[in-house]
């Protein structure tokens, strides 16, 4: 049976880096959809990021990567990552600093998005990836 996921919309990630980042205002709504869209994309009918860990990290990655805020893309991307894991029924076991560490080398172009969903494959727990 095919996994089913929850995904975040482009108007949910506005509102958590609003809660994480008072005052830092969207720099690029066009990104923010690009982003929130990212996770379910797919090519000739093929899901292009097909497990959680690749979904949580193309999110994560668009976000830190994309300057979508005036500030605050690295804590957004840190906040928003243990949330979509947790929302699609899974825990996301990494630490604090080594999540800011992960993060910030993404943002630092030094982590590649598929460097970053390994990261994440490690750090998620949970039920079965067949799950529904």
């Amino acid at each position: 049976m095919a996994q089913r996921f929850t995904y975040l919309s482009a108007d949910d990630l506005i509102a958590m880096h609003a809660a994480e980042v008072p005052g830092a205002s969207l720099l690029n709504l066009d990104r923010v959809q690009a982003v929130a869209a990212a996770p379910q994309h797919t090519f000739d009918g093929e899901d292009l990021y097909p497990t959680l860990a690749l979904k949580a990290a193309a999110l994560a990655y668009g976000i830190a990567q994309g300057h979508c805020f005036t500030d605050g893309n690295k804590r957004t991307a840190l906040l928003v990552l243990p949330i979509f894991v947790g929302m699609n029924g899974h825990k996301f076991l990494m630490g604090e600093s080594d999540l800011m560490h992960v993060i910030h080398d993404v943002a630092s172009g030094l982590m590649s998005k598929e460097e970053l969903g390994a990261a994440i494959e490690q750090a998620i727990v949970g039920p079965p990836d067949d799950y529904c």
